[in-house]
């Protein structure tokens, strides 16, 4: 039996005992809530853990298992380079097949703005010191590229083998830039030919939109002149070079190659030996006369189908700068200066006239019949209309003179009749609506359609037009000044010529051509055949009393004295347009220089046009530099 003590004692322990198991179950139910919520907490993690590496492991599949042909593929074309082979561009020959443009081989280094980084400062000083070349210089550069939207900038022109190496293995470092191969124009005569033929550059984003035909990015493009106008047959079609080279840009292999197509030849009507003596002839003529002229032109055409011999613009420009990285300094010179030695005057420039333009409203009379060729009046001084006094350019008059007087003597006073009318002559005025309607037959006051670019039409007024623009009538005294070519009428150089040619074939108007014909590249020959504008633009006999007039006009009595003892006979008309004009230099100008000439008399064969802008007299001026013209034309047989 136990003792009561040992009772206690027993039940004591077993208490502790149930008391140690009861805070034991408690303190493990509280351990297991705790981790249990710590595990929930962490679920969303260990769920995003999971998430993460499914689409790792996927990705890593996908890309080296179902894509890898696909992956293997852009890493070849990763060590492939495409270079674009520069096609040829055609060269342009003269009539007697004397090279004009020709190409010379030439290698020039370009940054492709395309993958030009952003920030390019540090890329520009890099150039810079590689290249020698101010940093300055090498940023304004790349500015105004961009700003015009050109696809490349021009770093450096013309490199030497050593250099291209060099550059070649940067590729690693300027992945941006591109060494190329080209041919380059080249122009033999530079200045003779610069307005005429024109020049090639880079070609803008804007043009590549525009154009019909396949270019890249940097390709060259024709801007001006026979360049432009004739791109499509001079451009050829560029090839292409596929290359394997390593991760620095070295050549492996060639792994294709498309030949570039070179451009076709064109055949020019010029005559180019004529072209560089003309030009000589009209600089030489300012050397000799400082600070008088301020531009000039020639035109000479073949009467008989409208070919172009030569063209001159004046002042000129060495065209080729255009092709040898033309600073942005030395353009804006050229665009700024009051010369205007980018200006084709032959045929973007349009002039007073002067009394070539008698020739029109000569012509228009005998059409319309306000007078006979044989009628006779005596000419005063002067015509008075109320209290305007219009006069003639002789003081004293010209005397008796008929339709072919008039004309050789230039007689103000008798043409100011023709255009208004003056009861003491007895003459019905044309007005000014006959008179434009007769210039434009003859092909004034519209674009004869050369094939050059930028032609303009000149201008013819009318009575509409003059109150349109100034609020005001036309009046009698407008008429007056219409018909001896000075007032609101503008003409081309082109236009006086083509006119000339017309009198001289006897009323055909045809369309002027500078170009012969297209060689193409397999041999097949384009010839551009003869146009006619207008077939009879005046009865044969009007022409004849025109001509008649001209032929007196270069003989003793008339008014073109530096060409009274040419032989053989040729026939003319000058003209002196008066308008005005003082320098920043203070040198005064007052009258622009007109001679038209046909030539020879007997037989006609060629209509040669002289402009000096603000030249001084058709007379002496413009008269004495188509007597230098003729004598060379002369000793080189084109005319006897």
């Amino acid at each position: 039996m136990l003792t009561t003590a040992k009772k206690r004692a027993f039940k004591s322990k077993d208490a502790n005992q149930v008391t140690s198991f009861r805070f034991s179950s408690i303190s493990a139910t509280k351990s297991e809530n705790q981790e249990n919520k710590t595990i929930w907490r962490l679920m969303p993690f260990r769920m995003l853990v999971l998430l993460v590496t499914i689409i790792i492991v996927g990705r890593i599949f996908y890309l080296q298992i179902i894509n890898a042909s696909f992956y293997s593929s852009v890493s070849q074309s990763n060590k492939t380079r495409e270079t674009i082979i520069r096609a040829d561009r055609g060269i342009v020959v003269d009539r007697t097949g004397k090279v004009i443009i020709r190409n010379k081989p030439q290698i020039d280094l370009w940054v492709n703005l395309s993958i030009l980084p952003t920030e390019y400062d540090i890329v520009i000083q890099q150039l810079s010191k590689d290249l020698n070349i101010a940093t300055a210089y090498l940023q304004k550069k790349i500015q105004e590229d961009t700003k015009n939207k050109l696809a490349r900038t021009l770093l450096k022109l013309d490199l030497s083998q050593d250099e291209a190496i060099y550059f070649e293995s940067q590729y690693a470092k300027y992945p941006y830039i591109v060494v190329e191969k080209i041919s380059s124009r080249d122009n033999l005569y530079p200045y003779e030919t610069a307005t005429l033929v024109g020049y090639v550059s880079q070609i803008s984003q804007d043009e590549i939109n525009g154009s019909s035909y396949k270019y890249s990015l940097g390709s060259m493009f024709g801007k001006t002149g026979i360049e432009k106008e004739y791109e499509k047959y001079l451009r050829g079609e560029d090839g292409v070079l596929l290359l394997q080279v390593d991760s620095v840009g070295t050549q492996l292999s060639v792994l294709g190659k498309k030949s570039a197509i070179p451009g076709d030849t064109v055949e020019l009507n010029i005559e180019i030996d004529l072209q560089k003596q003309i030009y000589n002839i009209i600089d030489n003529w300012d050397k000799d006369h400082p600070q008088v002229l301020l531009g000039g032109a020639v035109v000479l055409q073949d009467v008989s189908n409208g070919e172009i011999v030569s063209l001159v613009s004046y002042p000129s420009y060495n065209v080729s700068l255009f092709s040898q990285n033309l600073s942005l300094e030395d353009y804006d010179k050229l665009v700024n200066d009051p010369r205007k030695p980018l200006f084709n005057r032959a045929i973007s420039g349009a002039f007073p006239p002067g009394s070539v333009f008698k020739i029109i409203t000569l012509s228009a009379a005998l059409e319309e019949r306000t007078i006979s060729a044989e009628y006779q009046v005596t000419v005063p001084s002067y015509i008075a209309i109320g209290s305007y006094i219009y006069r003639d350019w002789k003081e004293s008059g010209h005397g008796l003179v008929n339709a072919e007087k008039a004309l050789a003597v230039s007689s103000d006073v008798y043409f100011y009749a023709l255009g208004g009318g003056w009861a003491p002559f007895g003459i019905t005025g044309l007005g000014v609506e006959r008179m434009t309607n007769w210039g434009k037959k003859f092909g004034l006051g519209s674009v004869l359609g050369i094939d050059l670019p930028d032609e303009v039409t000149g201008f013819l007024p009318s009575k509409e037009w003059k109150q349109q623009t100034y609020g005001e009538s036309w009046y009698i005294g407008d008429d007056f000044i219409t018909a001896i070519g000075q007032g609101f009428v503008l003409t081309t150089p082109l236009q006086i010529n083509s006119l000339t040619a017309t009198i001289a074939n006897g009323g055909l108007l045809y369309k002027p051509r500078v170009v012969a014909s297209i060689k193409l590249l397999g041999g097949e020959v384009v010839k551009k055949e003869p146009v006619v504008i207008n077939r009879g633009v005046v009865s044969k006999e009007t022409a004849q009393t025109i001509f008649s007039g001209m032929v007196k006009a270069c003989s003793l009595g008339g008014t073109a004295y530096p060409l009274f003892d040419f032989v053989p006979q040729v026939a003319c008309k000058t003209g002196t347009a008066e308008f005005g004009e003082k320098l920043s230099t203070g040198v005064s100008r007052s009258s622009h220089a007109w001679i038209t000439v046909i030539a020879p008399a007997d037989n006609p064969r060629y209509a040669l046009t002289v402009f000096l802008e603000g030249g001084g007299e058709g007379s002496g001026d413009a008269g004495g530099v188509a007597r230098e013209i003729l004598n060379y034309m002369k000793e080189q047989g084109l005319i006897n």
